[in-house]
């Protein structure tokens, strides 16, 4: 086991350290990163070097398919180390459009038939760009606006007629208790006339 840790540390060390050149396409391909991020154009161009060295290693009579593990291992680390700096989800997507690709530009390259799978590390990432989180937002408010406006329209309204129906109702009864008020009035002074003529007419018999 440390005999296994000692040899995967060295040839760590001729990844990053290897003297091989870098291919003209894949310096080529990396061109846009190198004004970007300077990280991440440092790291595909150690990748190149290192699918070179690793090359170097299995291509021989033992065919040692330990390096492809390695190599693996050694670009999860990289991929690890550079997501964690700066934004999480914009580092992904740049790590996915640049260093994966690479990867499988490199095993398109002449002989290599892909020799050596890919086996990424998946690091969560909720990606949503700001005109995606802008627009719904801006949407929800109006919603929020809108029902607001609505249901203090509706009270309101409801109110109001609430109130008219009130008032509907106090004139009726005032109008009733004038009117009874009245038909009292009249009756109170057709009593008092036929009182008073009632007495009249009994004076009159009286002194008859």
């Amino acid at each position: 086991m440390v005999q296994e840790d000692h040899r995967k540390q060295e040839i760590f060390n001729q990844f990053e350290t290897s003297n091989f050149d870098n291919s003209s396409y894949i310096v080529d391909f990396l061109k846009d990163l190198q004004k970007q991020d300077v990280v991440l154009y440092k790291i595909g161009c150690s990748l190149d070097k290192a699918y070179k060295y690793s090359d170097s290693l299995y291509n021989n009579k033992a065919k040692n398919y330990y390096v492809c593990d390695y190599m693996n291992e050694w670009i999860n680390k990289k991929k690890k180390n550079y997501i964690s700096k700066g934004n999480k989800c914009e580092n992904t997507a740049l790590w996915d459009r640049y260093i994966e690709v690479l990867w499988e530009k490199l095993g398109d390259f002449e002989e290599r038939k892909h020799w050596c799978v890919r086996t990424p590390v998946k690091h969560g990432c909720s990606f949503s760009s700001p005109g995606k989180t802008v627009y719904p937002l801006c949407f929800a408010i109006v919603v929020i606006v809108t029902v607001i406006f609505f249901v203090l329209y509706k009270f309101s309204t409801v109110q109001t007629l609430f109130y008219n129906l009130i008032n509907k109702k106090g004139k009726k009864q005032i109008n009733v208790y004038e009117d009874l008020s009245g038909y009292l009035g009249m009756y109170r002074n057709n009593d008092v006339h036929y009182q008073e003529s009632r007495g009249i007419n009994m004076l009159k018999k009286v002194e008859e």
